[in-house]
């Protein structure tokens, strides 16, 4: 009887297990085939800011002429950049420590977040007056490839989400 019994509860995990990991594949299976098709309410114009800006595509879209003009401008604007990236990473760095402080102080940390706010602005402002100066130089067909690659994400940054 023992070997009746014990025979049971082997095949019941026996069971239990295949369920698992047949409920995984399938799982795996559905997953997989939802990420391939985007719904056409979803395919939008490519975003255009900040975080979208793909300097690696920017720049290899230049033909090789271009590339020597362009190194040039970015290194005549080098100094002003630098000076706003270091005051938004500073700003940036007051926000945390006023949001880590013991007690919260509303005002500063609003004031602090409108600073960081008019920096970053201001950086942004910057660089897209940077961009605007190199593709205004450009012939439209160099132009119209720039601006498709600088506005593509990067491939390994996508294949990781």
């Amino acid at each position: 009887m023992t070997l009746n019994r014990s025979f049971i509860w082997v095949l019941i995990l026996s069971l239990t297990i295949n369920l698992l990991l047949v409920g995984g594949m399938a799982g795996m299976f559905i997953a997989s085939n939802q990420n391939k098709s985007t719904p056409q309410s979803v395919i939008t114009a490519p975003k255009l800011g900040n975080s979208s800006f793909n300097s690696r595509g920017f720049l290899r879209a230049l033909p090789p002429v271009e590339r020597k003009k362009i190194r040039a401008i970015i290194k005549k604007s080098k100094g002003k950049y630098r000076t706003n990236s270091r005051q938004v990473r500073k700003l940036r760095r007051q926000v945390y420590f006023l949001l880590l402080a013991e007690q919260l102080d509303d005002q500063a940390i609003k004031t602090a977040l409108d600073q960081l706010r008019q920096a970053e602005n201001h950086a942004s402002a910057d660089g897209q007056a940077l961009i605007l100066e190199i593709l205004a130089d450009l012939d439209v067909d160099t132009r119209r490839k720039t601006v498709k690659a600088m506005s593509r994400t990067n491939r390994r940054k996508a294949s990781n989400n």
